[in-house]
């Protein structure tokens, strides 16, 4: 696993200053601390930080091949990277070390781009062409990887994360206010747009080429959603095809337990694999929210080397440093966890397997359900007034709170169509409460996009592919939230710690399967997720097939509340909130007051509120 970035200029003669891509790679120095490397040619220069994991002394980078042509800067890990070579050795290519980006730069000499219809991984790589002076940039199907652009009048620079453009002079550092508004509506920023004026997302699943001036995008591969089941892998032959696959290492490897089904079935199938696997959570006091004791139970039946640490609300006291490293603005709490939880396994293990994607491919989002009651429901006279006295009624009772606000929010946009009913559902901010919420000034400035359009387009695109509702919900979930949130925490975070995670539930093949059960199957009789829990009923028959969803959540709410720590009035208070002049001082009073009586309805707003304004200090004050 690497940080990679690079130059390429519009005027050939011009040099990429050795001093800049020093730097850029510098700043991205945790993603790999193994090893550091520098190419530079006429107009053109690629820098590259490794973390060493297959074939530790053979890997350096940037790497060349022998005739000079191709030279890549490389970020991630292909999987079937053994056959891949046997097959280029076949045709006379030779290597000289053991490791993956070996292996697909001489895929893409041999195969140009058809190299990535071949390719089983995740990676964000750069290949530069020395013969036609054209830039190849390629990020993985699902996202796992990210890779920023910023295109300027000079030319096209490129990186694994956005401080390392930043290295370079011409590259502006301004906010995006169109991408605060829709921050501010999802907790993410929505790609291409990643908060940041002029720098922009490569999207999953595409691959650019940037030659004499211009930059071209196009898409190379796109999720499987009309499948016939009979001609689909079988879920369970599937999952430990993909595991074993991503078991691959020569340093330590671990996997991330929480004891739910997604990542109760990646370590059934480690273990069985690999006995005696290590495996990490992370624990809360909160007992509402801490799932150590099923990840143990877990654990202990697989026979696996269990570890956990407790994490409390002494993390909100690193917000900054995570906002550092997470870079795009981005509300999801979990973070809090997320980054000891990777910090914490690095302590044994360099590479660590997940559970992320389980919910996207085997639908297991309770708002699943929840579009399939309103497609029934939503026209019923009397629905909204119903639901909205039962709310009120519920939110009288602390226990009873959240599960009001759903049932209002339910209530209210059943009768909407699927784009903005489902749109609904992500808001952190609505409509009325960001307009309620912005300065003025901030409010004229921004050009955010209507939630409900950018949902519309994937909505719409598996629709005319033939997708069931269901399966529409779960391919827009795929295209926008997987990626822009869970997918960017994942990577952010595990490469803060310099640990690698892999994510074998985003196999191809893996979702061939899953997509292919056809979607009453998916979500029956209410059950969510109903393919993965039969998988994790059969393996681990008395652990946490037949839970609840509980999700990965800290107790923000007690958290903001507690007084032993002073990150909410160090960046939300009134001069702190005037001075920024972003958002209305009496607004942002208001949401206090409620979150100081740990309400769990406000905490997620006011986190996100937290988050702006750490982004907004760390990277433009």
């Amino acid at each position: 696993m690497c940080g990679i970035c690079g130059w390429a200029y519009r005027d050939r003669a011009r040099p990429v200053p050795e001093r800049q891509l020093r730097r850029a790679a510098a700043r991205l120095a945790h993603r790999g601390p193994d090893d550091e490397g520098v190419f530079r040619a006429p107009g053109v220069g690629l820098a590259a930080r490794r973390l060493a994991v297959i074939d530790r002394p053979g890997g350096h980078q940037p790497m060349t091949t022998p005739d000079g042509r191709y030279t890549i800067v490389y970020n991630g890990e292909v999987y079937n990277h053994a056959a891949l070579r046997k097959e280029l050795s076949s045709r006379g290519h030779a290597f000289r070390s053991r490791c993956d980006t070996e292996v697909v730069l001489h895929g893409w000499a041999a195969w140009g781009a058809g190299l990535l219809d071949r390719v089983n991984g995740m990676f964000a790589f750069a290949v530069w062409d020395a013969q036609t002076r054209t830039l190849f940039l390629a990020r993985d199907r699902f996202g796992v990887k990210p890779l920023y652009l910023a295109e300027g009048p000079q030319g096209l620079a490129f990186a694994s994360e956005i401080k390392a453009l930043f290295a370079d002079p011409e590259v502006p550092r301004e906010p995006d206010l169109g991408a605060v508004g829709e921050y501010l509506h999802f907790g993410y920023v929505p790609g291409p747009r990643t908060g940041f004026q002029g720098i922009s997302k490569l999207a999953a699943g595409h691959v650019a080429q940037y030659r004499d001036g211009a930059l071209t995008v196009r898409e190379y591969w796109d999720v499987p959603l009309h499948e016939a089941e009979d001609e689909a892998p079988d879920p369970g032959e599937a999952l430990d095809k993909a595991v074993a696959a991503r078991l691959m290492s020569d340093v330590p490897l671990g996997v991330f337990l929480s004891g739910g089904v997604d990542s109760t079935l990646v370590t059934s199938a480690a273990a069985g694999a690999r006995p005696g696997v290590d495996t990490f959570t992370i624990r809360f006091g909160a007992r509402a929210y801490d799932e150590g004791a099923h990840a143990q139970r877990v654990a202990d039946q697989l026979g696996a080397r269990h570890h956990a640490r407790e994490v409390d609300g002494q993390a909100l006291a690193h917000l900054e440093h995570l906002v550092w490293h997470l870079e795009e603005p981005l509300a999801d709490s979990s973070a809090l966890a997320l980054f000891p939880l990777c910090a914490f396994a690095r302590e044994h293990v360099t590479v660590a397997l997940a559970g992320d994607g389980g919910d996207e491919l085997g639908a297991g989002y309770p708002r699943y359900l929840w579009d399939a009651r309103a497609e029934r429901l939503g026209r019923l006279p009397g629905l909204r007034a119903a639901g909205a006295l039962a709310g009120r009624a519920m939110a009288a009772v602390p226990a009873l709170r959240e599960t009001g606000r759903r049932v209002r929010k339910f209530a209210r946009t059943a009768a909407l169509a699927r784009p903005e009913r489902y749109a609904a559902w992500f808001a952190c901010f609505d409509e009325a409460a960001r307009r309620n919420l912005l300065a003025p000034e901030a409010l004229g400035a921004a050009d955010a996009r209507a939630p409900a359009e950018i949902l519309r387009g994937p909505l719409a695109r598996a629709q005319a592919r033939g997708a069931p509702p269901l399966t529409r919900l779960q391919y827009a979930d795929l295209k926008t939230y997987l990626v822009d949130d869970l997918l960017l925490k994942a990577d952010k975070a595990s490469m803060a710690a310099s640990l690698e995670l892999r994510a074998p539930l985003l196999d191809p093949g893996m979702a061939h399967a899953l997509l292919a059960v056809p979607a009453k199957r998916r979500m029956r009789s209410g059950r969510l997720k109903a393919p993965l829990r039969g998988l994790a009923a059969a393996r681990v028959p008395a652990a946490s097939a037949g839970r609840p969803k509980q999700g990965f959540q800290v107790p923000l709410a007690a958290w903001l509340a507690s007084a032993a720590n002073g990150v909410v009035d160090k960046l939300l208070c009134p001069e702190a909130v005037r001075k920024r002049g972003l958002l209305r001082p009496e607004a942002v009073a208001g949401l206090l007051a409620r979150a100081r009586e740990a309400r769990t309805d406000v905490a997620g707003r006011v986190y996100a509120l937290l988050v702006l304004e750490a982004w907004h200090r760390v990277f433009f004050d």
